[in-house]
């Protein structure tokens, strides 16, 4: 199990390191709660539970707010006629 937890999180981290930890707590709270339930263990499969964190990652870069490069591209484009 601990094992399982160590290599999903190398593989979403890549190339895990103590600080990662640290400052992605959230991330490694997400990843344990996919291997994790409720005090049972529900997934051990790396494959799944490595497709549900990048369900995840793709679902957070979708609902991302435009970054400031893009809006003042965005302003720039409008204010010159640009495309």
């Amino acid at each position: 199990l601990i094992q399982v937890f160590v290599e999903s999180l190398d593989r979403c981290f890549e190339n895990l390191c103590e600080l990662d930890i640290i400052f992605n707590m959230e991330r490694v709270s997400f990843v344990l709660d996919e291997i994790v339930v409720g005090g049972c263990v529900l997934e051990t499969s790396m494959a799944d539970i490595l497709a549900q964190i990048d369900a995840h990652r793709r679902k957070e870069v979708e609902e991302a707010p435009p970054s400031v490069a893009s809006v003042a591209a965005s302003m720039y484009n409008r204010a010159t006629g640009g495309s």
